[in-house]
Formats: structure tokens, C-alpha cells, sequence
């Protein structure tokens, strides 16, 4: 019996010390799991709008996206909350409209918060040119800002460009107008939308190829896939390496970088054994590789990480904003938001 109760005793012990040795975790909502701080400044670097989202993203159309907690909404250049957050998922801003989500159902808000497009398609692609793309029950169709279809049936879609706007059908891609007419009947493996009088295309063998805009077709290779023409040079791969063609597919720059990113802000940003660095459309360093991370220039300042923060750089590679950042994103109508935390 004596040594049943010093049993006892001993576990009682060791729970009781157990217990106070490991308090039991904190309730959940007094854990901060998400303790992101974003915001937004100017091009002098002054805190503009207060860090108080979980996330920012770039300003479009005079509007940014915020997420508040785990919802998201937009708020406008002078920092008000325009839409509430209320939505699971939200896409840039694009003439006037903005694309949401709740419950995996995609509609349109409008600068009022207003729903002049409700939330009924599987997916949808930002207004351009007046019109969006919109998926339901399985087949895609372009809308006005109505509502009204003026083209459906579709496999596949994209966003109109000078006036056109690939679609897919079982045969391939082809081309329509903004009346919906098919200007391009399906002939291609696949299309993008026209910049610059030029539309990227695929032959359905697979060879890349570039049409005007009367739908001829200006150069085709079978091997050579640019994308992203800016300036009449796009970046490309050849033997793991990464260069510029123009828009005959020459190498203008050669492949011998281990990464590039399309022209932006007349420079473009490349990746060598050094780092990133910014050339022009000659090939000639204007800033040397020599960041770890780097972004593209956007209204004449990029975003580089210096010693494990990020700041911003002018043209001739000079800090004009201190890294001080967690992280920090491109200038878009003169505002680039950032991550204090």
C-alpha cells in the first residue's frame, strides 16, 4: 500500500512539474501569424501611405489592391479603402474595373465598390480595350462593361489588342474584332494579343511565328521561341543561355546570360556569374551586374536588394532610396509599395 501511494505521489510530481515547465500555448488569437506590414511610398521615399496591410500590391488605373487580414480590397492613391475587403482574390485594376473573387466565383467591381458584373464565372481576364474575358460552365466568351457577350463558345481566350483578340477552338486559335466577327479563322497552335502592329503565334507544328496586322505571317523559326517584344527585341534562350532577338529572330544580344527580362524603362535586366545588371538595347552596360536580387526599371527607378534589404536605384545605379525594406515592388503612377515588416 506504501508503495502504491509513493507511486501516486511520484506521478502527481511529475505532471504537476510537466505543466510548469510547459505552459500551455497561448489561445489562437493571440498569436500573430501573419505579421507582414506593407505600404506605400513615393519617389523620395517618404511613407505616403501608412503600413497597415498584410499585403500591397502595384497601383493600376489609380487604384491598388490591399489585403486587411486574410481579405482583400482596393484602396485608392490617397490611401482611403474604396472596397471594403471582403474578397478571397483580386486582380489589378484595368479601365475602371477591377476583377474579384469570393467563393470561387469571379465577377466585377467597379471605382464605387459597386457590382455592375456579379460573381458568376470560373475565371475571368481584366478588361482591355472595353472588353474581358469570362469562363462559365467550362467555355470562355468576351463581355462589354454591360454584361453583354459579344463572342462565346471558346476553349480558350486572352485580351484584345489593337483591336483583336485570340480565341481558341478545337481546330486552334484564331483572331476576332470588337464586334465579336472572326477576322482570323483557326489556324494557329497558338496566339497572343497584338503590340505594336506585331501578335506573337505558334504554327500548330509548334515553329514560332510573328503576324502583322493584315494576319501575315512576318517570320517564323522552328526552334526559337522569343516572347515579351519591347522595343523591338525580345528576350530568348539558346543552349541554356539567355539573350535578345529582334523581330526577324537575330541575336542582336547574345545568349550569355544566365537570366534576362524583357526591356522595360529602356533597359534591360540581365543575370551573369556577377549578379544583376541593366544594359541597353546596344548590349552596353549601363549599371554592372552586381545585385543578388533586382527588379526592373519602372519610371526611372528600380528596386535592388543590397545586403539582405531593398532600396531603390536611379539610372546611373546610384541609391536614391536607402535599403531599408523587407521587400518592395515596382513604381506605378509614381507609388511602389513596400514591406516595413
Amino acid at each position: 500500500m506504501n508503495f502504491l501511494r509513493f507511486a501516486l505521489v511520484l506521478i502527481a510530481f511529475v505532471i504537476f512539474s510537466a505543466a510548469c515547465s510547459n505552459p500551455p500555448p497561448p489561445p489562437p488569437e493571440l498569436i500573430n501569424i501573419d505579421p507582414q506590414k506593407w505600404g506605400y511610398i513615393d519617389k523620395s521615399g517618404a511613407m505616403v501611405i501608412p503600413d497597415n496591410f498584410k499585403r500591397a500590391e502595384a497601383f493600376s488605373d489609380g487604384m491598388a489592391a490591399v489585403r486587411v487580414d486574410k481579405l482583400w480590397g482596393y484602396i485608392d492613391k490617397t490611401g482611403k479603402q474604396v472596397v471594403n475587403p471582403q474578397y478571397d482574390k483580386v486582380l489589378p485594376f484595368s479601365e475602371g474595373m477591377g476583377a474579384v473573387c469570393k467563393d470561387n466565383k469571379w465577377g466585377f467591381v467597379d471605382k464605387n465598390g459597386g457590382n455592375p458584373i456579379w460573381l458568376e464565372y470560373e475565371d475571368v481576364i481584366p478588361f482591355k480595350e472595353e472588353y474581358a474575358a469570362v469562363k462559365k460552365e467550362g467555355t470562355w466568351a468576351y463581355i462589354g462593361k454591360n454584361g453583354k457577350r459579344i463572342a462565346e463558345g471558346f476553349l480558350e481566350a486572352s485580351s484584345f489588342g489593337e483591336g483583336y483578340a485570340p480565341f481558341k477552338v478545337q481546330e486552334g486559335w484564331g483572331y476576332i474584332d470588337t464586334q465579336g466577327k472572326r477576322v482570323v479563322e483557326p489556324k494557329f497552335g497558338s496566339a497572343k494579343p497584338f503590340k505594336d502592329g506585331l501578335a506573337e503565334i505558334t504554327s500548330l507544328e509548334g515553329r514560332f511565328g510573328l503576324i502583322d496586322k493584315n494576319f501575315i505571317v512576318t517570320y517564323i523559326d522552328p526552334q526559337l521561341a522569343p516572347s515579351n517584344y519591347t522595343d523591338g527585341l525580345s528576350v530568348a534562350q539558346r543552349h541554356g543561355n539567355w539573350g535578345y532577338v529582334n523581330q526577324k529572330g537575330k541575336f542582336v544580344i547574345k545568349p550569355k546570360f544566365r537570366s534576362a527580362e524583357r526591356f522595360s524603362d529602356g533597359l534591360g535586366l540581365v543575370k551573369n556569374k556577377d549578379g544583376f545588371g541593366y544594359m541597353d538595347n546596344t548590349g552596353k552596360f549601363i549599371i554592372q551586374p552586381q545585385f543578388i536580387r533586382a527588379l526592373s526599371f519602372t519610371q526611372g527607378l528600380a528596386a535592388v536588394q543590397i545586403k539582405g534589404k531593398w532600396g531603390y536605384i536611379d539610372k546611373t545605379g546610384k541609391v536614391v532610396i536607402e535599403p531599408k525594406y523587407l521587400n518592395a515592388g515596382q513604381f506605378s503612377e509614381d507609388l511602389a509599395a513596400v514591406q516595413t515588416n
